[in-house]
């Protein structure tokens, strides 16, 4: 062991606590910091994509799908319901996407 890792330490600190926070802040602070930063050519900028983000509402297609994929042992959500319901009991599933539909939508407060 001593071989590996080497002497063995005394553990003891000679430095006083005034010496250590004045080292601790020169090497985790920036002299710099509020200067600003020039322009850089070398920074490219991102393309336009080339397909736009779907935002529109989720689809209930887009849920089923989701579940088919996942497997019945996976580990639960937050909620703590496993996906084995969500599985066994379809029309639970759409109940719930219609919720979380009108609840996106504003129309109705589900507290």
């Amino acid at each position: 062991m001593k071989r590996l890792f080497g002497a063995r330490r005394s553990g003891k600190l000679e430095n006083s606590k005034e010496e250590v926070q004045e080292h601790l802040r020169k090497i985790h602070s920036d002299e710099r910091r509020e200067k600003k930063l020039e322009e850089c050519d070398k920074l490219v900028p991102p393309e336009e994509p080339k397909k736009q983000f779907d935002e529109s509402e989720l689809k209930f297609k887009e849920v089923h799908d989701v579940l088919n994929k996942t497997r019945v042992t996976s580990a639960p959500g937050a909620h703590g319901i496993q996906y084995r319901v969500y599985k066994n009991c379809p029309k639970l599933t759409r109940r719930l996407w219609k919720l979380f539909s009108l609840e996106k939508k504003g129309d109705r407060c589900m507290v």
